[in-house]
């Protein structure tokens, strides 16, 4: 296999575009199951955090999810709280995302919130990329309001923007996403950790015992 057909490659590629604050284009265990595919980028980079917006016709006030590898990482962006951090210990390799109070996350993910919402990767492609960028906005590759699709030609089609996106080849990503094993197969359920008491603010895939 030559070097620009193996995953790494394309892994470093991706890397190399995201740092300069472009969106890469991976798979995710939350839509579809195997196979969904999902546009990221940097948390910190303003200008793929609005072209996401853009493409989606996302409303400006409509926070993005936070995509990272660790507990610790989402402190560092977000105050887990005790309730917070029980259900990412609990929930780990499942689709859940957890809304904490936000500390240093920047307004154009949070849609200017004073809260955001993290989720935590297990997917190694992405655990790689964001051990080496930070945190990052991931969102499903739909627009607004109008359904998701997950084959490649559809999201191709649906995100556009091919000088501005960077997309890890598919078949590669899918004999890798084959070896997780998880119980990520659905919409994630989302959990509001920062009102008393908490509350489930999106039922999703699993059920949460809050």
């Amino acid at each position: 296999m030559v070097q620009e057909e193996t995953l790494e490659y394309h892994v470093r590629k991706a890397i190399e575009h995201a740092l300069k604050g472009s969106i890469v284009v991976t798979l995710h265990q939350m839509y579809g199951g195997l196979g969904g595919y999902v546009p990221m980028c940097s948390i910190y980079s303003k200008e793929g955090v609005e072209l996401l917006r853009k493409i989606k016709k996302r409303p400006k006030n409509m926070p993005f999810t936070a995509l990272v590898t660790s507990i610790g990482m989402a402190n560092c962006i977000g105050i887990v709280n005790e309730v917070a951090r029980d259900l990412l210990e609990r929930y780990a390799n499942a689709p859940l995302s957890i809304v904490i109070e936000n500390r240093s996350t920047p307004s154009w993910v949070t849609g200017g919130g004073d809260t955001v919402s993290v989720n935590i990767a297990i997917h190694e492609v992405q655990r790689k990329m964001i051990d080496f960028i930070g945190p990052m906005v991931f969102t499903s590759p739909n627009v607004h309001g109008q359904e998701v699709v997950v084959d490649f030609k559809s999201i191709r089609k649906v995100l556009g923007h091919e000088d501005e996106i960077y997309y890890i080849p598919y078949e590669l990503l899918q004999e890798d996403l084959k070896q997780v094993k998880s119980e990520r197969e659905g919409v994630s359920t989302i959990v509001d950790t920062v009102t008393k008491p908490p509350k489930i603010i999106r039922q999703g895939a699993i059920n949460v015992d809050i």
